[in-house]
């Protein structure tokens, strides 16, 4: 889930095709597809979108939509090929968190990696990490949407 308090720039980005057969509900379920969330960070690879990681990525923004649509509406990351994005200054609220911790305000953020790759997270994953930007409300596994100023 992804709110947007204040726009950053909104834009569409490829969407990786390789492995898609073109059937669109059977793409719907592939494990890429369905990783990409509303709130998660995303970067970009080398054929097009994918989950951040803040070990080896620059993340590019927050995933505005799920790549694998809702059951009342139609697949749009799979019919037009693109995966849109929130980028830039902005302020948003994501429930895309690392649930193992409790967030505070103030707290620097960042990529997870590994099993936490594309979620927000405070431990900063590698030595000079990219902090994606900072904390202004508190969240945990109880209750996890996080307000993320974004600079």
């Amino acid at each position: 889930m992804l709110r947007i308090l204040h726009k950053g720039i909104q834009a569409s980005f490829d969407l990786d095709q390789t492995g898609l057969t073109g059937d669109t509900e059977a793409d719907s379920k592939l494990a890429y597809i369905q990783s990409l969330k509303g709130g998660r960070l995303a970067a970009i690879g080398a054929n097009g979108v994918k989950l951040a990681d803040g070990a080896t990525d620059t993340p590019l923004g927050f995933i505005i939509n799920d790549a694998e649509g809702y059951f009342y509406e139609n697949k749009p990351a799979l019919a037009s090929g693109k995966v849109p994005l929130t980028v830039g200054d902005q302020i948003v609220v994501t429930d895309q968190i690392d649930t193992s911790e409790v967030f505070a305000k103030g707290d620097k953020l960042y990529a997870g990696t590994g099993a936490k790759v594309g979620l927000v997270t405070k431990t900063a994953p590698a030595a000079g990490a990219k902090v994606i930007g900072i904390a202004t409300s508190t969240a945990s596994a109880a209750s996890p949407e996080l307000t993320i100023v974004v600079a």
